[in-house]
């Protein structure tokens, strides 16, 4: 950036990005530029990003490489994995899951662990070669010898239960380190080669002045993991078992572990749980921890299995879970905890609610045959029912619908709806009696998938494709209850007379005009009716008509007292 080029053209908005200690402090201070640091991403920000990374993408992509699908793939998966996006909170992170999505054809690893080591690699290694970009700063280092030097700061920061640190920290650190790895230090001083870590290797980051933190808090407990196996001290890392900000550490020490240092880890977090007092809930933080390292087990030995088999009658000790917290604790566990579950218990349905809410937290198609056994037993059990039917969205629509609905009572049970997929499964729910259906539907689907039912009540939520109502003659003639609620492009209201059984209407954030009261007004049974915050059709609303229907309870909320003209 030059000043005859903003002086030439000053109309010209300028944004220019750089690392930040890679220039002085207000380097562009002169030229009036403003500093500014990135927020993390949002989820949306996420979104918008990987659109943009494909776009560029196809600039110089293959024509035999199918730069959309895999656009389809990664956003589907950010939507999915949790640790995913919580780790593309950056531009620079983000970018890197864009490029190993893309290099591993969709194919991104399966674990947490395995993640991070990807991300690494590429972040450390294979970026700046890929950029023909070589030794910077005048330093070369290999991926290894970058994790060597960062996870020397990274244990030291959380030995001494700090987040930051600043350059003569990191000095001292890398002071100590240095002389071990001469390839490295012949190189230039350890000022050199913290400037090279800071600049380059996109896990550093400056907050503030002299104030330093790794960019994401999952590598730095990685770096810290991989450190306490490789210098034999995952006794000491035992030792804080009980510390919360202590146990992904342990668990990410276990991606780093040989078969005997994982029967040492695991059996001593099981050891650390069995110490604590059964009612006490981080007995079951530390057996999920112990299990969840377990499953980093390759080689079933002898003494492998004994372990196994400990964390396997511990987790059973602990369900079903006693509140929320244990709920999600076990739920990480996904399918693994579901064989060790209790079965119906007619004479505790306090058990069987936090069973079947356990079941509904981990989902999924493994889940099912457990959701069935209870959906059996079902009949004249309310709770169950509503359970089940309100997590619906948790598992395969179809198989959800003909395992596990189909075998529910739901007479009195609200059905939500929020999929193409489980709006196609209503025809074998033909039991169904109350839907709130959520969503952009077409009339014509609507009236295709809910022909035939025989349904009391209906609600109608966020849909902006609705014009009419006149999809509800399919509904059957016992529609007593219609709510609609923000559907923006609903113009007519005139349907509603012809449902004979009405007698309850609710719209919430619904056009209403004069001619849509004069409609209502000729409901033959309606007793309630109930209008919040209506986009007027004309500058008032005039309720007059309703004056002929008798014995109507009516509440307008949401539309100032001066723009309703009373039927009283």
């Amino acid at each position: 950036m030059s000043r005859p080029v903003t002086r030439r053209f000053p109309g010209t908005r300028c944004v220019v990005t750089v690392r930040p200690l890679a220039v002085e402090p207000d380097w562009l201070k002169s030229e009036h530029f403003e500093e500014l640091s990135l927020l993390p991403m949002t989820g949306s920000d996420i979104h918008a990003f990987v659109a943009a990374w494909h776009r560029a993408a196809r600039l110089d992509g293959d024509d035999g490489e199918n730069l959309d699908d895999l656009e389809r793939d990664l956003a589907q998966q950010f939507e999915q994995n949790r640790a995913l996006s919580d780790l593309a909170r950056t531009p620079l992170l983000c970018a890197v899951i864009c490029a190993l999505h893309r290099l591993r054809q969709g194919f991104l690893p399966e674990t947490r662990w395995a993640l991070y080591q990807s991300a690494l690699q590429m972040l450390l290694g294979n970026r700046d070669k890929r950029r023909k970009i070589d030794a910077p700063e005048g330093i070369s280092m290999n991926v290894e010898e970058h994790l060597q030097l960062l996870q020397r700061i990274a244990v030291w920061l959380v030995r001494g239960g700090q987040a930051e640190f600043t350059r003569e920290q990191a000095l001292h650190q890398l002071n100590r380190a240095l002389p071990g790895m001469p390839r490295v230090q012949e190189q230039g001083t350890p000022e050199d080669v913290l400037n090279h870590l800071l600049n380059r290797s996109g896990l550093l980051q400056e907050r503030g002045d002299d104030d330093f933190q790794f960019a994401h808090r999952t590598f730095q407990d990685f770096l810290v993991a991989k450190e306490f196996v490789e210098g034999d001290h995952i006794q000491e890392a035992l030792q804080h078992a009980h510390e919360q900000q202590w146990q992904d550490v342990l668990l990410l020490a276990a991606g780093h572990c040989s078969r005997r240092e994982l029967t040492v880890l695991v059996n001593g977090l099981m050891a650390a749980g069995s110490s604590l007092g059964k009612r006490e809930g981080r007995r079951t933080a530390l057996y999920v921890l112990a299990a969840l390292c377990a499953q980093h087990a390759a080689w079933l030995d002898a003494t492998t299995a004994t372990t196994l088999k400990r964390v396997r009658s511990g987790i059973t000790s602990v369900v079903p879970p006693r509140n929320a917290t244990e709920l999600h604790l076990l739920a990480r566990l996904g399918p693994y905890v579901l064989p060790l579950l209790p079965g119906p218990d007619d004479r505790d349905a306090a058990k069987d609610k936090r069973v079947v809410d356990l079941i509904n937290e981990i989902g999924g198609a493994d889940a099912v045959p457990y959701a069935r056994r209870f959906a059996e037993v079902s009949d004249g059990r309310f709770r169950l029912a509503f359970l089940l039917a309100r997590n619906w969205a948790n598992y395969p629509a179809g198989t959800f619908a003909r395992e596990v609905l189909a075998r529910v009572d739901l007479t009195d049970v609200p059905l939500h709806v929020t999929t193409r997929e489980q709006l196609a499964q209503l025809p074998v729910l033909s039991h169904v009696r109350h839907l709130d259906i959520t969503g952009d539907f077409s009339a014509a689907d609507l009236e295709s998938h809910l022909d035939g039912h025989s349904i009391d009540t209906i609600d109608i939520a966020d849909n902006k494709l609705l014009t009419d109502l006149a999809f509800l003659r399919c509904c059957g003639s016992q529609l007593q209850r219609v709510a609609i609620n923000r559907c923006p492009a609903v113009e007519s209201l005139a349907f509603l007379p012809e449902l004979d059984a009405l007698h309850v209407v609710e719209l919430n954030a619904v056009r209403v005009s004069a001619v849509d009261v004069g409609a209502m007004a000729r409901i033959s049974r309606l007793s309630s009716l109930f209008i919040s915050y209506p986009t007027m059709g004309e500058e008032k609303l005039n309720l007059t008509p309703l004056r002929a229907v008798a014995g109507l309870t009516l509440s307008v909320s949401g539309l100032p007292k001066r723009q309703i003209i009373d039927y009283r």
